[in-house]
């Protein structure tokens, strides 16, 4: 499905009035995990208003055999960005379509083959898509105005350290740079890291009403990039995501 540049003039939806529950923006990488994510939006079916799936285009051919449910919106695009250019994508075809829901669920399938750690992220990252999980999600946000994000605990992080005043990363100079021209004004630096999380989709709406998610994944880097030695635009969009919310007044919470 080819992706069309969003209208400026994309709908904002009222945070109270919406009926909608979520719509899912989810990056899948490789093919096996078509149906486990498959399987798992169906466990949720009840609150799920729509889901956009973005693929990588160098990969798609494979999957072409699927069969995909009729609430998915599949968009294929170039292998750049990692998942965070992908779920940009994903954003700029949820602005498009024009039909905001209540919340965003944002997801992809955590692989880090580098890493002897990548089980047990993605096993808890997942936490916030079991459905026993979403009435104490959904509680966090119905008693909480200033929540902006809720995802699992374990993954919420903050690199800044306030008496060298630099972040602890390669990303930090990066950092700084977007945060100036973004123009965020931050008192919290808490980030979710491996970005899987619920949030405000009026947050996200506003944000990327002003900044094209289209042109921003122009300066993403292409292929599998790492930030151990050198700072990425990919990873620090990794923190900013988090960041246009809480520049917005608003929370993380932990489940």
């Amino acid at each position: 499905m080819p992706l069309t540049r969003r209208h400026k003039d994309c709908k904002i939806h009222d945070d109270e009035a919406s009926t909608k529950m979520v719509s899912v923006l989810a990056h899948i990488y490789y093919k096996e995990s078509i149906t486990e994510f498959s399987e798992k939006i169906s466990d949720i079916s009840q609150y799920v208003d729509k889901a956009y799936i973005n693929l990588v285009r160098e990969n798609f051919f494979e999957f072409n055999d699927l069969k995909f449910p009729q609430n998915f919106c599949v968009v294929a695009s170039a292998n750049k960005g990692k998942d965070i250019g992908g779920k940009l994508v994903l954003m700029a075809r949820y602005l498009l379509e024009n039909n905001p829901s209540k919340y965003l669920l944002f997801l992809h399938d955590k692989k880090s083959p580098q890493s002897p750690m990548s089980a047990f992220w993605s096993k808890n990252l997942f936490r916030i898509i079991k459905p026993e999980i979403f009435p104490q999600i959904t509680g966090i946000f119905d008693k909480n105005k200033d929540a902006g994000i809720v995802t699992s605990s374990t993954y919420i992080r903050n690199e800044w350290n306030k008496k060298k005043s630099v972040f602890n990363t390669s990303n930090d100079a990066i950092l700084k740079q977007l945060i100036d021209q973004y123009r965020f004004k931050l008192a919290d630096y808490s980030y979710v890291a491996g970005t899987m999380f619920w949030a405000r989709s009026v947050l996200f709406e506003n944000f990327f009403t002003e900044h094209d998610p289209l042109d921003i994944i122009k300066t993403l880097e292409a292929g599998n990039i790492m930030d151990t030695e050198k700072g990425s635009f990919t990873h620090a969009w990794e923190r900013m995501l988090s960041w246009i919310c809480t520049s917005q007044n608003k929370k993380i919470y932990g489940v």
